[in-house]
């Protein structure tokens, strides 16, 4: 990892999986090409270059790919950065560790991600969504859109912020076990990643956002780990895609079939509605104990202070 490279130990090779961010072509002054891309993991980002002759790696990277590099770190300007020799597209590496620095997630959203994920007992469970993890395509925008427009967590990366909240509240219900629990806790963590069509990185609506039901994205986009933990346990396969769209399917009913579903809906409202409910009141005055956001919506803060 980046913060594992050591700046006063110069000229030391070192072998690892990064993310490229940016990586372009230039000149030198006497017309040989070189790469200069900046190599960024979860700790910390560091400028890199490849140099024609002594590079020997793909020339049409994109950004944020993964790759695994052999290069030498030195000094420059009081900042230590690195000349790869080798390099060579990686699906490799831990994705949580390979969180870009650049997201600028809150700090302690990736250790909350790692405890959800860590504390899994269902190994198909377990594998399931270390391939949706591993999916770039899916994986990367999760972590950088809004949950919704301006309702609640509207910030870029809001849509983690929640989808952890409420995965982290189906996970302290002391009356979940076993199975069903892991499939509770993965369902509440992946209930919205339809979202990732429906909004860019932005916060801006896109066609699909105005057009589609993000449920039925959700399937679409899990579809081939869907088909991967159909393999392993045919039943959670078709219990998960319950989970994930009972509210919106052809069998809505009242009371779903699967009664973890239930602790699902309640964290996602609740983690919306506390997020809603302080934002509204975030600039409000004190003295300020009701507040409307629509005719249907209207949040109160009670007074604490007690007659004693």
């Amino acid at each position: 990892m980046i913060i594992d490279i050591q700046p006063d130990k110069a000229c030391t090779q070192f072998k690892g999986v990064f993310r490229v961010c940016q990586p372009h072509w230039r000149k030198t002054q006497k017309g040989a090409d070189f790469m200069v891309t900046n190599l960024v993991d979860v700790t910390g980002g560091m400028t890199a270059y490849g140099w024609e002759g002594k590079y020997d790696g793909p020339r049409d990277l994109i950004d944020l790919e993964r790759v695994e590099i052999v290069a030498t770190s030195r000094t420059f300007n009081g900042a230590t950065i690195c000349d790869i020799m080798s390099m060579e597209r990686s699906g490799g590496g831990n994705p949580l560790d390979l969180i870009p620095c650049t997201f600028m997630l809150n700090r302690d959203l990736v250790p909350r991600l790692s405890k959800i994920i860590d504390n899994l007992e269902i190994p198909a469970i377990r594998a399931f969504v270390g391939e949706v993890m591993n999916d770039d395509k899916l994986f990367l925008p999760f972590l950088q859109v809004p949950a919704s427009g301006r309702h609640h967590h509207s910030e870029p990366t809001g849509l983690l912020r929640h989808s952890v909240e409420c995965a982290t509240m189906v996970a302290k219900m002391l009356e979940l076990h076993g199975h069903e629990r892991d499939l509770a806790i993965v369902a509440a963590l992946l209930h919205d990643i339809g979202k990732i069509k429906c909004f860019d990185s932005l916060g801006k609506r896109t066609v699909s956002g105005y057009v589609l039901d993000h449920d039925m994205l959700t399937l679409e986009l899990l579809a081939p780990h869907l088909a991967g933990l159909d393999e392993s346990w045919p039943d959670g396969g078709v219990a998960l895609r319950y989970l994930l769209t009972w509210r919106s399917g052809k069998r809505k009913m009242s009371v779903p079939l699967l009664t973890v579903a239930e602790a699902i809906a309640c964290a996602d409202r609740l983690s919306s509605g506390l997020d809603h409910k302080e934002q509204i009141f975030s600039d409000a005055p004190e003295w300020r104990r009701f507040a409307r956001i629509s005719a249907n919506t209207l949040y109160w803060r009670p007074r604490w202070e007690m007659n004693c």
